[in-house]
């Protein structure tokens, strides 16, 4: 016995050795693996792909903004490496937005500095939800009947991509009451802490999958 990719001896008849390894996957029955087999689909994109302008602007504009509101200074100082790190970091960003599967079509991501009021309304809208299911919250852990009754439940949500559906994953995990606990490319699993909490993102993810179709332009 030999072992793989080895020779034996000579044949009883005196011809060659007979080889006895395993052609590689994809190889021809003498082992030469083809040359003009075509790259997978999207091999080098995101090395090869110029980096957009929108959805960079939006991401520079957003760390900038970022940087600025921890700072609190507008001189030289501290201006100029807040742009060097945001530069740097949405340059960063594009190039895992590049990678399959894309987080939003480019001209949703382009166009999220126009729906800045929305995005405000939204981030109001949802600190408010913060708030209230933090009193409710509060309420039940401080009743001495403790009338928790967690439930599961699976949400169909609708959404289109990725970006939508993280959205509403932290949203729903930001409300004091529900937790995202796994979520797969149609439906959401979400932990609640009783029956009302459950009822507010069943079936569809609640109050929050309407707003967030509006703040992204998915609708009207």
């Amino acid at each position: 016995m030999t072992a793989a990719g080895t020779t034996s001896g000579p044949t009883a008849l005196g011809g060659a050795p007979e080889r006895t390894g395993v052609a590689p996957p994809g190889s021809d029955r003498a082992g030469r693996v083809p040359s003009d087999i075509p790259p997978a689909p999207g091999a080098g994109d995101a090395e090869s792909s110029p980096p957009r302008i929108g959805p960079f602007a939006v991401a520079f504009g957003a760390l900038l903004l970022f940087w600025i509101a921890l700072s609190g200074k507008f001189d030289a100082l501290h201006l100029l490496p807040g742009v060097a790190a945001a530069a740097g970091g949405a340059l960063l960003t594009l190039r895992l937005l590049a990678l399959p599967p894309a987080a939003a079509p480019e001209r949703e991501i382009a166009g999220l500095p126009r729906s800045l009021p929305r995005l405000l309304g939204y981030g109001l809208w949802l600190a408010g939800q913060v708030l209230g299911s933090a009193v409710r919250v509060a309420r039940l852990v401080l009743d001495p009947r403790l009338p928790v009754a967690p439930e599961v439940v699976r949400i169909e949500d609708g959404l289109p991509h990725p970006l939508s559906r993280l959205v509403l994953a932290h949203s729903i995990t930001l409300t004091p009451g529900t937790v995202t606990i796994d979520a797969d490319e149609k439906s959401l699993t979400i932990h609640a802490i009783d029956a009302d909490a459950a009822a507010a993102v069943a079936p569809d993810g609640g109050a929050a999958t309407g707003r967030l179709r509006r703040l992204l332009s998915l609708e009207g």
